[in-house]
């Protein structure tokens, strides 16, 4: 065997060796992480601060809604949604500024 086959015999152990210790450690790939306000999530607790937010800013998702001759809240709204397992990010839409970041910074 020539000093070139030596050289990249070794280098390639070497990169064999690496990679495993890679696949060990959990550092070989990084996934990127959504921002944190696109993520919609379960916080049944900030609906009612959702909805006076949303009324204060005139939007059209805080306005109650009628079904059926029966008026249902925007507040009641959102925890019934939630509840049945659907993610609304009230905590985000807690804290938005206008009407339209409720679909572009909430994920809405």
């Amino acid at each position: 065997m020539c000093k070139e086959d030596r050289l990249i015999l070794f280098l390639a152990a070497v990169m064999l060796v690496a990679g495993v210790f890679g696949l060990i450690t959990g550092t070989g790939c990084v996934e990127a992480q959504p921002l944190e306000a696109q993520r919609p999530r379960r916080d049944p607790a900030y609906c009612e601060a959702a909805c006076s937010n949303l009324k204060a800013l005139g939007c059209e998702e805080g306005k109650d809604l009628v079904f059926g001759g029966a008026r249902h809240t925007c507040a009641a709204d959102c925890l019934e949604t939630q509840n049945n397992g659907h993610a609304m990010n009230a905590k985000c839409i807690s804290r938005v500024t206008s009407c339209n970041q409720v679909h572009t910074v909430c994920g809405e």
